[in-house]
């Protein structure tokens, strides 16, 4: 866009206004994006977050899922479900 005789670039491109660039949205401290989320480019400046496998939230909070708060996680009603990282558990049998 030009402003009497001063160019600039539009919304979503960087540079001189003679010479513009798309700005990528992900480039710095993964676009905003959770530290457990995926940062992808969709338009010149915008980004979408989606939040990686074992991780639940809208990209920008991305919160573990802990498979024992639902159904026990699988195990069986004289085990324990200990949860052990994102979506995983561990079985531990014998219960007393």
């Amino acid at each position: 866009m030009c402003v009497v005789g001063r160019c600039e670039c539009l919304a979503g491109f960087q540079g001189n206004g003679t010479d513009c660039k798309a700005k990528d949205a992900c480039k710095d401290n993964n676009g905003g994006c959770s530290p457990h989320a995926v940062c992808k480019r969709t338009l010149p400046g915008r980004r979408q977050c989606v939040c990686n496998t074992g991780y639940h939230g809208d990209g920008m909070v991305c919160v573990q899922i802990n498979p024992c708060l639902d159904g026990r996680g699988g195990c069986h009603v004289n085990a324990d479900c200990i949860h052990t990282g994102p979506n995983k558990v561990s079985r531990s049998v014998g219960r007393s």
